[in-house]
């Protein structure tokens, strides 16, 4: 049986990284008096001034131009978008960004099929990912989190910017760059089921003016899951260089290489009623042989120029590829007497080749009399490139096998490893390819009163091979539109109103082996920005309303494949609060709350019409918060922690089957620090909430356990430059 998305990354071999960056640690950075260069993807100063310190962590980073090409604040861009810094990740010990949207407001975690990467949605939509301001694969793996310097959620339609565009938005990945202010440390910690974690990072300056620097960073992680028979071993490479080439052109390149080998596990299927089965949250179903391995090769780069005062020019590369191999075991249709079925997905190859080429021009209209006014201008090429190639995965000449869940893990691993490889199907090739031209413009109409407009033009492509038979899908070329009004009631407040619009070709087939028409999406949008004058938090408050067309929903599966039909028209209203930064010197808060009412408004099934739409929370909220101290008895400990909750999600229309139980779960770390050296406890799910995630918006497969009460304990010892905005 072929599995739901026809998606795979895995891995199989391990080596093991002896961290060697103690040569580079052990001198000062050299010109670490010098100014850095910009951030990757940045076209413009970041908005929030940061200044070198030995001080706190920083949850605020405020420079949004790489994903937005829009070099203004982010207080006045007409549109809701949450930052998540290194610093944040750090302390919160988020290490996926399933982990991470639990803490971001109107994203939401969507589980990790067979283990490739996390599925979020933002606004109850899948979310789109790129690097540092260009498109990836939202299938392609997950790197370690060490590599970020921060991630961009940014909300509601893009398509202006990116062409292809999901209606809820997009995270933005932005890479670390070698800094005057870039930390050199190294970190061990331990933790739950045997998980270690050696990590090291040195930022040098390469000549005497620190005008050009490089970074490296290594990790090894790995351990066992929560999950029985379970494990994982990562090792990530990571460097860079940043350099200033002349007083008006500095570059970035960024790369590195990934190995992944881990454990294939797919979650528990329910009974038919929805409820869970009934076994343990570290119930085990497949086989611990079963491995799915994963090798990433990966470069950013890029080029900003200021060519005259009015006028920057950037251009972008980025190249991403991702190889997998292995075997993912599954089971389903899990009914009351514990009878289930058995399968397995085997990828021979499962490879993912991702190229995006940018050139964007930034014109200031200051000569023109407009002052604060520009023009962007953007031109954007993407390619994704998968091949895969499965086989069949047989039990007695059958693709799946009769177990029973009573019978235990033992006996359930032993089936699977009964299976025999048949011969390798034929290669799959899937080749997609996107131009898109774009234009934005933010006219300031009075002192107070600023307007955007945008438009995209954009054409995709597509081509699908199956050994040698090809078929070439040629899309409609589409325009994207995008409006926006923003006033500063006062100098540190903002408010907004915004029109945009999403456009995304699908490759799905109906049941009859149609294509099903292109996803469209519109949003409307409200919003207020407060941040404070020393630009250490920031508050903002939206409501929204999106409207989208055409939405994949499983129908059936048809000669092992999925087939879906498209939903007439689907209405998402929210509302999204968030307060992040720092309250006073010592006080760090990330705080956050959504309510999102889905429902279905348009579609041949009039049984539907004005139902809730499935495997989506209505509320979602979130606190994390730290308190430093300075001085007296206390000095040198951190104290904090925070809760996530998530509601209860509706999984049919007919209320035929059980909700998946909302839950809430409480966060708590605590650290001491003595000059360099940082010691760090953290404890997730402090008190044990058993809770579940849906893995593919069907209850057919099941669900995926969410973690126990889990512990992790780090020592950090940093030392050269860190940033602070005190």
């Amino acid at each position: 049986m072929h599995h739901r998305h026809g998606r795979a990354r895995l891995v199989r071999t391990g080596s093991y990284l002896v961290l060697a960056a103690a040569a580079l640690l052990a001198a000062p950075p050299a010109g670490a008096e010098e100014a850095a260069p910009k951030a990757a993807g940045a076209a413009a100063p970041a908005s929030v001034e940061e200044v070198v310190v030995t001080s706190r962590r920083m949850f605020l980073s405020a420079d949004t131009s790489g994903a937005t090409n829009l070099p203004i604040p982010i207080e006045k861009v007409p549109q809701s978008i949450s930052l998540v810094s290194a610093d944040f990740l750090d302390v919160a010990d988020l290490k996926t960004l399933g982990q991470v949207a639990d803490y971001t407001p109107g994203a939401i975690q969507a589980g990790n099929p067979e283990g490739f990467a996390s599925v979020v949605k933002l606004r109850g939509f899948a979310a789109g990912k790129s690097i540092d301001g260009l498109n990836i694969s939202t299938g392609s793996y997950e790197h370690d989190y060490a590599i970020y310097d921060r991630m961009e959620f940014v909300k509601g339609p893009s398509s202006v910017i990116y062409g292809v565009s999901s209606p809820g938005g997009l995270v933005n990945f932005v890479t670390k760059g070698a800094g005057a202010s870039t930390p050199d440390y190294v970190s061990a910690q331990i933790g739950s089921w045997s998980n270690y974690r050696l990590e090291g990072q040195a930022a040098r300056a390469l000549d005497s003016e620190g005008r050009t620097r490089a970074i490296v960073n290594l990790v090894r992680d790995a351990g066992d899951g929560f999950i029985n028979k379970t494990e994982h071993e990562v090792t990530s490479i990571y460097g860079g260089l940043d350099t200033v080439l002349t007083d008006t052109v500095t570059a970035y390149a960024h790369g590195g290489y990934v190995h992944n080998v881990r454990t294939a596990f797919d979650g528990i299927p329910t009974l038919p009623d929805g409820s869970p089965a009934p076994v343990s949250r570290s119930f085990f179903i497949g086989s611990p042989d079963a491995k799915l391995t994963t090798d990433v090769y990966y470069l950013s780069s890029g080029v900003n120029w200021r060519a005259t005062p009015m006028l920057d020019v950037n251009l972008k590369a980025n190249y991403q590829d991702t190889r997998s191999d292995g075997l993912a075991p599954y089971a389903l249709a899990l009914q009351p007497n514990g009878d289930l079925l058995m399968t397995a997905q085997a990828y021979k190859r499962h490879d993912t080749r991702d190229i995006g080429l940018s050139a964007t021009s930034v014109y200031r209209l200051d000569d023109l009399g407009l002052t604060g006014s520009f023009v962007s201008l953007a031109a954007l090429y993407q390619e994704t490139q998968l091949r895969d190639q499965q086989q069949p995965y047989l039990f007695n000449g059958q693709v799946a096998a009769r177990g029973n869940i009573f019978a235990g893990e033992d006996a359930l691993s032993r089936l699977f490893e009964s299976g025999v490889y048949g011969t390798p199907d034929p290669l799959n090739q899937n080749t997609t390819r996107t131009l898109t031209l774009s234009g934005q413009s933010v006219i300031k109409l009075t002192d107070k009163l600023s307007a955007l407009v945008g438009a995209s033009w954009s054409r995709p492509r597509a081509v699908v091979a199956v050994g040698s038979v090809e078929t070439k899908y040629n899309f409609e070329s589409q325009t994207s539109y995008r409006v926006g009004l923003t006033y500063e009631v006062t100098p540190q407040t903002n408010a907004y109103l915004s029109f945009s619009q999403s456009f995304n070709p699908q490759q799905f087939q109906d049941v009859n082996g149609a294509v099903l028409p292109p996803l469209i999406g519109e949003q409307y949008e409200a919003g207020v920005k407060y941040r404070t004058a020393n630009g250490r938090l920031l508050l903002s408050g939206a409501v929204y309303q999106i409207t989208q067309e055409n939405e994949a929903q499983y129908a059936a599966t048809v000669n092992n494949f999925d087939r879906f039909r498209a939903l007439g028209e689907v209405r998402h209203r929210g509302v999204e609060l968030q307060a992040l930064g720092r309250l006073t010197p010592q006080w760090e808060i990330s705080a956050g709350y959504a309510y999102l009412d889905a429902e279905v408004t348009r579609d041949a099934n009039q049984a539907i019409v004005g139902a809730q739409r499935l495997f989506l929370p209505e509320h979602t909220a979130s606190l994390f918060t730290t308190y430093a101290f300075d001085g007296g008895r206390l000095d040198g400990w951190s104290f904090g922690g925070g809760g996530r909750y998530v509601s209860a999600e509706r999984t049919s229309y007919d209320r035929s089957t059980r909700d998946i139980p909302g839950y809430f779960l409480v966060d708590a770390v605590v650290s001491y620090r003595i000059d360099d050296v940082t010691v760090q406890l953290n404890v997730r799910n402090l008190f044990d909430k058993r809770y579940f995630t849906n893995n593919y918006n069907t209850l057919v497969y099941g669900n995926t356990p969410g973690e126990p009460t889990n512990v992790s304990l780090s020592v950090k010892w940093a030392f050269g430059p860190r940033k602070s905005s005190r």
